[in-house]
């Protein structure tokens, strides 16, 4: 860092306390006077790597174990260093309204790779007063935003939000308190688009607060939904077992292209494979968006209750932990 005095904004999310000098108005606050354990500022970010890449990966994502560099074209670059420093540059006319979202996602997840952590992209759902939680995985569009907030609005909380990172234990850190939906599925769920804010200036995804349902504490994950929309009008159930569950979720990692600069290639499939040995997973074949929802939930409902007790017994800490570099 360079030495300035921020003017900072606090923060906390992923189970780790952020300070900003921009408002990142989306974060629940703490306390002024914590102390950050990642510190978010402007500063100056090389406009390319020092690698040249032919097939134009590098362009985008490059770096060192300790230095991860991003490069989102038109909007911003990153520069994330032991994973708790997130400097970035912005590009482009959209100023921080269009680079934000990319900050808190993108650069987020980088910061809890090189803390360790394995990142998955997918949803992850609790019930109130359960230690356990299940994850809904699967392609963009697959529903997985939409699904947990309609599981919300049969109890259950929602404890993250496309960036879903897990320790070595398999507990899932708590994200952002709200879900990011389309327009369309906000009305279908009879929520007032005009009443929300959008990711960006003229973008028609919004972030959908999660108020009361939205869980703050880390929740066991051993339990995966791989949702796959299919021209079907039944849902339909495969439990995957044996090597299949390690490439089903290898297959989900959060922005896989980060391993190799951070050469966590190795360390990162490690985690995976654990995870698997540990976890139960579902192939959840779902007719297309606009279906009836009710016999999905009701799938989602039962596997997780028929697993609940399967589950390992709560740890004692409040937060996960971040897994050993090798």
């Amino acid at each position: 860092m360079d030495g300035r005095v921020l003017d900072r904004t606090h923060g906390i999310i992923y189970g780790l306390t952020l300070a900003s000098d921009v408002s990142l108005p989306e974060l629940p606050a703490t306390r002024p006077d914590a102390s950050p354990e990642v510190v978010i500022q402007r500063g100056t970010v090389p406009a390319v790597w020092e690698i040249t890449d032919p097939l134009n990966v590098r362009s985008i994502v490059d770096g060192t174990p300790e230095q991860l560099w991003l490069r989102v074209p038109d909007v911003i670059r990153m520069l994330i260093r032991g994973g708790s420093s997130l400097t970035f540059e912005l590009e482009g006319a959209g100023g921080l309204d269009a680079a934000r979202p990319f900050l808190l996602a993108s650069g987020l997840g980088g910061v809890l790779m090189q803390r360790g952590f394995v990142v998955l992209h997918g949803n992850a759902i609790t019930r109130a007063g359960s230690r356990n939680a299940l994850m809904c995985i699967g392609d963009s569009g697959a529903g997985k935003s939409t699904t947990a907030i309609a599981m919300t609005r049969r109890g259950f909380l929602a404890l993250a939000d496309d960036v879903c990172p897990i320790d070595t234990g398999g507990w899932a850190a708590p994200g952002m308190p709200h879900v990011k939906l389309w327009q369309n599925t906000a009305m279908d769920f009879g929520i007032d688009p005009a009443s929300l804010v959008p990711l960006r200036t003229r973008e028609t995804k919004f972030y959908v607060p999660l108020g009361a349902f939205h869980c703050p504490e880390p929740r066991q994950v051993n339990l995966f939904i791989w949702l796959v929309p299919a021209d079907t009008t039944r849902v339909e159930i495969e439990e995957i077992t044996g090597f299949a569950k390690f490439v089903v979720l290898r297959n989900n990692l959060y922005r896989p292209e980060y391993l190799l600069p951070l050469q966590l290639s190795a360390a990162g499939l490690e985690q995976v494979s654990r995870l698997a040995a540990r976890a139960r997973v579902y192939k959840v074949i779902r007719p297309f968006a606009g279906s009836d929802l009710d016999p999905l939930l009701d799938v989602i409902s039962n596997l997780y209750d028929e697993h609940e007790t399967s589950f390992e017994a709560p740890r004692d800490k409040g937060r996960p932990e971040a897994g050993n570099r090798p």
